[in-house]
């Protein structure tokens, strides 16, 4: 089967349909070994139907140094019409097919080989396809070569040579040539598809990244995985294991005295003076090196030696035999610096069994030196394989597990685990594999209760270390809170210290951020939160980003960094569509939904809710913000009745959306909507249940306070005074929330008839949320303002957010890592572009936010 392929299977056709038609051609197919000459082919043939003769010959290296065989291959159906040519010809014809004795003369052997193409073409059209032309005998390939340029006088013959472009090469001037090369992204994608169609993402990213396009490979790499290979719970070979096939035509019969290539085989990242420094001989690897470069097998500069492709590199270290390949390792050992990665990576590689001694080392490299958690998990499964001591396999196979989780791979953490529990002897050994089990469990999100009661979040026992009994605790009101269910193992996270993760036991840093998004959020957790994401990326950890990008996103919203909290709620969607997990996509979108409603942007609002509900197994967390969102979408529009149902499914118990911890939130949005809507008796059993749900949530502390002040100053009647002011101070760090308080105080202070005090209320109103972009609340306060007395307003935004609204999300990211002094380079690295992107982007944000330099963005975007 051929994917792709489309401009070459055009070409072949127009050739062949030009044959048919009484035109002659010829064309030369180059390319790499396996790269899918003879399949293309193959497929032109079964596509050419009746009307043409079809002749098929192919280089064979055992025959290279017979002159004319494979000239007998192409000449021996047509044998038949040699009576018909010219006496010398045909005399040099069949000297050179063995009919006759003497020395053939060349040039009529050529000339004769033409003519009869040409006396056969002149009954039906021939097309004549030849494999393998590199490997042809010099006489046959000049011979057929002379025949392909003599074609324009000749109707209906076609000539199709396959070769390779390596070392012999098979010389054909002035015949048309047609590059093969690797097949594209998609069409790679699509062919290993079809030949490994259960692989898991990981494992598909590997193998087409060792294939580079080329589909021999792509088909045969697969069939030499076993089956936990393929799924993903056993790890992958540092170098792909090959099949006999995939040996055969990446192999290299260059000498290599001394075992150079092997050496620069085994080496993990080609380095030259490495590889020459374990040879014996340094002049003779040099010159083998030089001539396995001659023959393109590998590409040599001064400092790097890479092979032309990946799977020569394995075809040469697995044609060795183990004690070579242990021998290389050992000597690339002993070249290396003590203590170094380089040699720690091949002690274990020329260990055989155990060695407790390799095994600490391997793993204190992951911990200190993995530049990811993929590679972590990578080097901590190779530690436990090298442990012999049972405590200490155990422990590099928890770590393994939480580096694969972290990686996203939660089918290799899995069985990971599964190894670890056998040698669990402690309740702190099991506790921790737990943990590491249960957010394995959430990752592959199986819904709640429908897995085995260990998956649950397990209880810290008392011997457990502080971290360990923090994260216990986190993940459970992470579960509380997503699920809506009661309180009780949230509330030690309000007055429990949080760990810095920077001192953190490594991968344990790389588990999900601080806490849930809970009522204790505080102004200080947000920069913590970015701290931790930089972590999570730096470290490759994309299964833990959804979480602490839920959790920053929210947290900017509620402390005013709208900007941010819209582009780092459009990554975490980017980022659950990478893991394929949709749960946590409906959360994103609930938090842009209510974004979308305060801003007045109320298409997006309604794409982002039915997005957030799709489905319809939103988790209740969803629902409750959902709800939230659609409630302000409504006072936006003035619907205040709709907002007011839309605000008691959050707070009543039973509804889809009730949420405990959500319902503080939208606890003062109802009381407001109520007292709007003439329903002031409910507003103060509202006001009686809130007061009681904030003391039963451990205390008046965090965001939610300004809603209870807030709530208080509506419901205080005549002398509210005090009450506002006291709301307009606890919502100091909430500009929206703050905004809203005074467009209430200005409000009540208009109807007390104290126009002055109002009007310099509604102004700071206005201002302060125009410059967070809540449109239509701005639009009530210019309102009140006009019923305030004052006809011309001129009140212009005075925050960072009004330029930055201009931005893209992608743009703002990248403009606001430049405000903190990073470099290209370094924002590049950070967000995984290259610097071309980060600096077209750059371009495009000066014009929009009227600047000319990188140290003006530091003062347009102070929040940065």
């Amino acid at each position: 089967m051929v994917v792709g392929r489309e401009r070459e299977r055009r070409e072949l056709a127009c050739l062949v349909s030009g044959v048919r038609a009484g035109r002659s051609g010829a064309l030369v197919l180059r390319g790499p070994a396996g790269i899918g000459k003879t399949a293309l082919l193959d497929t032109v043939l079964r596509e050419t139907g009746e009307g043409v003769r079809v002749l098929r010959a192919a280089g064979v290296e055992e025959e290279s140094d017979l002159p004319f065989a494979a000239l007998h291959q192409v000449l021996s159906p047509l044998l038949a019409d040699l009576a018909a040519l010219p006496e010398p010809q045909a005399a040099a014809l069949r000297s050179a097919l063995g009919h006759d004795r003497g020395d053939p003369d060349r040039f009529l052997v050529a000339l004769g080989t033409s003519t009869l193409l040409a006396t056969a073409a002149a009954r039906t059209p021939v097309l004549l396809v030849v494999e393998d032309a590199h490997r042809l005998a010099p006489a046959s390939a000049r011979t057929l070569t002379f025949a392909a340029r003599r074609l324009a006088d000749v109707q209906g013959v076609g000539l199709l040579f396959a070769a390779r472009d390596t070392t012999p090469s098979f010389p054909a001037p002035h015949i048309g040539e047609m590059r093969v090369g690797p097949l594209d992204a998609e069409a790679a994608r699509a062919l290993l598809a079809i030949s490994a169609p259960t692989a898991a993402e990981g494992v598909r990213a590997r193998l087409l990244s060792e294939a580079r396009g080329n589909p021999l490979a792509l088909v045969e790499l697969p069939r030499a995985l076993s089956a936990g290979q393929l799924d993903g719970s056993v790890p992958l070979p540092r170098l792909l294991e090959l099949t006999e096939r995939l040996r055969r035509v990446f192999r290299t019969d260059t000498a290599d005295p001394g075992g150079c290539l092997l050496l620069a085989a085994a080496s993990h990242d080609g380095d030259l003076c490495a590889v020459l420094g374990a040879c014996e001989d340094q002049d003779a690897g040099t010159a083998a090196l030089g001539t396995a470069a001659a023959e393109g097998i590998l590409q040599l500069d001064r400092h790097q030696v890479r092979f032309r492709h990946p799977l020569v590199r394995s075809a040469v270290y697995q044609s060795a035999a183990v004690s070579e390949r242990r021998a290389a390792h050992l000597s690339l050992a002993r070249a290396a610096e003590p203590g170094s990665t380089g040699r720690v990576l091949h002690l274990a590689e020329a260990t055989l069994g155990t060695d407790d001694t390799v095994a600490e080392a391997v793993a204190e490299l992951a911990r200190n030196a993995a530049p990811g958690a993929a590679a972590a998990a990578e080097l901590l499964g190779r530690a436990a394989e090298l442990a012999a001591c049972p405590a200490l396999r155990l422990r590099c196979l928890t770590e393994a597990a939480a580096s694969s989780w972290a990686a996203a791979d939660t089918v290799r953490a899995a069985a990971l685990l599964e190894q670890a529990y056998a040698l669990a002897e402690t309740t702190a050994d099991r506790a921790r594999l737990d943990y590491v089990r249960a957010l394995v469990w959430q990752g592959a999100e199986a819904a709640p209760g429908s897995g085995p009661a260990a998956a649950s979040v397990p209880t810290a026992p008392d011997d457990a270390d502080p971290w360990l009994r923090h994260r216990l605790t986190a993940l459970a009101a992470r579960s509380s809170w997503t699920d809506g269910r009661a309180g009780d193992p949230v509330r030690p996270l309000l007055a429990t210290p949080v760990p810095p993760a920077d001192d953190a036991p490594v991968p344990w840093c790389w588990l999900p951020g601080p806490r849930p998004h809970l009522p204790g959020l505080t102004t200080p957790d947000v920069p913590y939160l970015r701290r931790h994401l930089e972590l999570l990326q730096r470290a490759g950890a994309v299964a833990a980003l959804p979480g602490v990008l839920y959790e920053l996103s929210a947290g900017e919203l509620l402390t005013g960094a709208w900007s941010q909290a819209r582009a780092h709620g459009e990554r975490g969607l980017t980022e659950c569509a990478r893991t394929g997990r949709s749960g946590p996509a409906g959360a994103f979108h609930a938090l842009l939904a209510w974004l979308a409603a305060v801003r007045g942007d109320l298409a997006a609002h309604r794409d982002h809710a039915t997005a957030a509900l799709a489905g319809g197994d939103a988790r209740t967390s969803t629902r409750a913000v959902t709800q939230w969102a659609r409630g302000l979408a409504a006072l936006a529009e003035s619907r205040s009745q709709d907002a007011f149902h839309h605000f008691q499914d959050v707070v009543t118990a039973g509804s889809p959306a009730a949420h405990g911890s959500v319902a503080l939130l939208v606890y003062p949005d109802l009381i407001e909507v109520a007292l709007r809507t003439g329903r002031e008796d409910e507003a103060r059993v509202w006001m009686a249940r809130f007061e009681s749900a904030v003391d039963a949530w451990g205390g008046r502390g965090g965001p939610h306070v300004a809603g209870l002040d807030r709530a208080g100053a509506l419901l205080a009647g005549d002398g509210a005074q005090p009450a506002f002011e006291k709301a307009l101070a606890s919502a100091a760090s909430a500009p929206f929330a703050q905004g809203r308080v005074r467009l209430l105080y200005g409000n009540w202070l208009r109807r007390q008839r104290r126009v002055i005090d109002a009007r310099e209320q509604l102004r700071l109103a206005v201002d302060r949320l125009e410059s967070l972009g809540a449109t239509p609340w701005a639009e009530q306060a210019r309102g009140e303002l006009r019923a305030a007395g004052v006809r011309k307003q001129s009140v212009e935004p005075d925050g960072p957010a009004r330029p930055a609204c201009a931005l893209t999300p992608q743009e703002l990211q990248i403009a606001t890592y430049a405000a903190r002094g990073m470099r290209n380079s370094e924002i590049a690295a950070q967000l995984y572009l290259s610097q071309r992107t980060v600096s077209y982007h750059l371009h495009k944000v000066f014009p929009k936010l009227g600047i000319t330099s990188r140290h003006q963005l530091h003062e347009l975007l102070p929040f940065s």
